[in-house]
């Protein structure tokens, strides 16, 4: 009689990492970005893997999933296919946001900021402008508080323009969610980058900071539009914080903007 170890089961885990793992790479190797008959090959392989996933409440599965639909997506991006990238984009946005796991995690907020943006880019080029808008905010929104806190650290030592330059990243996507966001009519409600934000950990002199960053994305794009409504909201938001006791210089700079708009 057999007296060897006992046959081992594998985890319904195991199987689904195993199952999830050979979908994305068929996908992989079946995708021909020059080859538009690959597109639906691909999104039909990496559905059944979504499907499997949710069949059997596998979350760490969504991950995997969506880095595939996003290396498509940005695949598409980088040789201008904007119509053609969204929705392998967006598909990548949704199945990390269910990743229940991670979703919560710095690693995973910024990589979800940054494939929204991408979203964002794709739908404003392609003309979608109230996609754009929207997928600009979730970006901005999934930004982490450890990131904006990063950028704005050295607010009391270094000149605003100064922390731009060394950290292009946010200013780019603030100024990217208002050109989306602002229209011709002046009037227009809109959400201030500031507001979408996660800003309850910062300091007075560290949200100014994102506040100078809200103001220069306006008066670039002053040139095209009537900003002057948002400008002076902002710019007063700027007064409450400059006072004259402890940034004379910088509210007398403001000060002059506000009666010069």
């Amino acid at each position: 009689p057999w007296r060897g170890k006992p046959k081992q089961t594998a985890s319904l885990n195991e199987v689904m990492s195993a199952f999830v793992e050979t979908m994305v790479l068929v996908s992989r190797m079946r995708f021909d970005i020059d080859e538009e008959d690959t597109y639906d090959q691909v999104y039909e392989d990496l559905s059944t893997a979504e499907n499997m996933c949710v069949f059997n409440g596998f979350s760490n599965g969504y991950r995997w999933i969506s880095n595939a639909y996003y290396k498509v997506g940005v695949a598409m991006h980088n040789i201008e296919m904007y119509a053609q990238a969204v929705y392998p984009l967006r598909k990548a946005c949704a199945l990390l946001e269910k990743d229940d796991t991670r979703a919560t995690t710095d690693s995973v907020k910024l990589q979800l900021c940054k494939r929204y943006e991408v979203l964002g880019t794709c739908c404003q080029k392609d003309k979608r402008f109230e996609d754009a808008m929207k997928a600009f905010k979730l970006s901005l929104k999934r930004l982490p508080s450890s990131s904006i806190e990063n950028f704005v650290k050295e607010a009391n030592s270094l000149a605003i323009y100064t922390l731009m330059e060394k950290q292009p990243i946010i200013p780019k996507l603030i100024e990217r969610y208002l050109r989306a966001t602002i229209t011709g009519e002046s009037d227009l409600e809109i959400s201030f980058a500031s507001e979408i934000m996660d800003l309850h950990q910062l300091d007075s002199a560290q949200k100014c900071v994102v506040y100078e960053c809200e103001l220069r994305a306006m008066y670039m794009l002053s040139a095209s539009f009537d900003c002057s409504r948002h400008q002076s909201a902002i710019i007063n938001t700027l007064l409450r914080h400059y006072t004259a006791e402890t940034y004379p210089i910088r509210r007398a700079r403001f000060v002059y903007t506000y009666i010069t708009i």
